[in-house]
């Protein structure tokens, strides 16, 4: 509309100048035609010196928690920009849907100076968040002409799940207790048994005397006369079942976050690790470093959204799932009495070969922290 009002301008002024041999209104008409081509020239030009990129202040964040990202444009020529309009998209890679949410951001840039546009993302789900910039649209001063171009600058933000503080000892004994079963984290049992005493705070898993806590409806401690150490392992299996929704997903990284946390803080652990079966990968992570949880988790959550989900994909994967007991380890998993302990993405919990427990998505949270599942 506005491109219409200034030709129309334009053609009326012509038409003036020579209808009254106005030499007022032939300048007019000039200047205006004037103006247009250099409004034209200069919406071709001005994208061609314009950088952009994307900064997270925080590359990794928990989930419902808001970081920000910052987009910077800088324009490395001395004409300004005076108007633009940039679109970003962003989306998480895990969301089999892969909704994406679209926001569009407008400013001007100074010549050789610097734009900032600050970006709030937050996620209801864990997972990797993919933030692009598809597009940005320039326009001249007096907006009749613009350049569109095409973008394809990207940035990758991690979104961990929140430890839940739940006992991970007595969700398990009361899920185990309601359905006759024994859960047993403890490994080989030193073998002299000194006394029995009530569960205190920092007592490791493998000293709870899972019957007796059963039959008095509290969580009771074996005390050895000769304690015996063992190391855990936890392995995250990441072998994709048929199809598993953003929110199954988001289920499962929050327990696998939980279920790390918990061992870890009794300093069972001896080493993570995660494996997908479908294509025989494994990686070993040693508890090493302060940092080994956040990297534990990046790695999860990267493995998990690089898997592919194809349709031949799903049938192999049904069909090798289908072969073995979901629990099945190609390494040998109880070396030298060491204790392995299995999530996988079907949130089965199993120590070696053995189910311990399954949990279900949908109810996941209200069992491990006592409230429903925010949807």
């Amino acid at each position: 509309m506005r491109k219409f009002g200034y030709l129309l301008t334009l053609v009326l002024s012509f038409y003036l100048s020579g209808r009254y041999h106005s030499s007022e209104f032939m300048v007019l008409a000039i200047v205006l035609f004037v103006l247009l081509f250099i409004s034209y020239l200069y919406a071709l030009q001005m994208a061609k010196y314009l950088e952009i990129e994307i900064d997270l202040d925080d590359p990794i964040i928990v989930k419902e928690h808001t970081a920000i990202a910052r987009i910077r444009l800088t324009n490395r020529q001395r004409l300004p920009i005076p108007y633009y309009q940039i679109t970003v998209s962003f989306y998480n890679r895990l969301d089999p849907n892969k909704k994406v949410v679209t926001k569009k951001f407008h400013g001007f840039v100074d010549g050789l100076g610097e734009a900032t546009i600050a970006l709030g993302t937050d996620s209801t789900y864990s997972g990797e968040i993919e933030i692009l910039v598809t597009e940005i649209e320039c326009f001249d001063y007096l907006k009749l002409f613009k350049r569109r171009k095409r973008l394809a600058i990207s940035q990758k933000q991690i979104v961990i799940p929140p430890v839940l503080k739940a006992d991970l000892a007595l969700l398990l004994l009361q899920q185990a207790g309601s359905k006759g079963q024994e859960v047993d984290l403890r490994g080989a049992t030193p073998p002299n048994v000194f006394q029995v005493r009530q569960y205190e705070a920092g007592d490791h898993l493998k000293t709870i005397h899972w019957k007796l806590s059963a039959r008095n409806d509290e969580l009771l401690s074996k005390v050895y006369s000769e304690q015996k150490e063992e190391q855990v392992s936890i392995r995250v299996d990441l072998t994709p079942p048929l199809s598993q929704s953003l929110k199954e997903k988001d289920a499962f990284l929050v327990l696998v976050a939980s279920l790390v946390s918990a061992l870890t803080q009794e300093e069972l652990v001896e080493q993570l690790q995660l494996v997908n079966k479908r294509n025989d990968w494994e990686l070993t992570i040693p508890i090493m470093s302060p940092f080994y949880y956040d990297s534990f988790l990046q790695e999860v959550i990267h493995e998990l959204a690089s898997i592919d989900i194809d349709k031949e994909g799903r049938k192999a994967d049904s069909q090798q799932t289908s072969r073995h007991d979901p629990g099945f380890d190609p390494v040998d998993s109880r070396r030298n009495d060491k204790i392995l302990i299995t999530i996988d993405r079907q949130l089965r919990l199993y120590e070696n070969h053995q189910l311990l427990y399954q949990f279900e998505a949908s109810k996941l949270y209200a069992e491990l922290v006592g409230r429903p599942l925010r949807l």
